[in-house]
């Protein structure tokens, strides 16, 4: 039971990084546009996973499941202005 509290939290951790993903996307379209702002949310996705992959410590791995959901929460808030 407690694993599958663990597993569940970490799981839960793209989500907290989409709340502030949406809120930092709406400033990020102001500045840089909306292709601008698909462009950058890359660098949240390859970072995170880089972290991800590579993580040699717990704290590696949930920081790298944050920093996705930020480039999630962006891409979510944008891909929908640009259509």
């Amino acid at each position: 039971p407690l694993r599958f509290i663990v597993i569940h939290f970490v799981l839960a951790l793209v989500t907290i990084g989409a709340i502030f993903g949406s809120v930092i996307g709406g400033w990020v379209i102001d500045k840089l546009g909306r292709k601008g702002t698909i462009m950058f949310c890359t660098i949240p996705f390859v970072l995170g996973w880089l972290l991800i992959c590579f993580a040699q410590s717990v704290a590696m791995l949930y920081s790298g499941r944050i920093i996705t959901g930020l480039g999630c929460g962006t891409i979510s808030l944008t891909v929908p202005v640009c259509l």
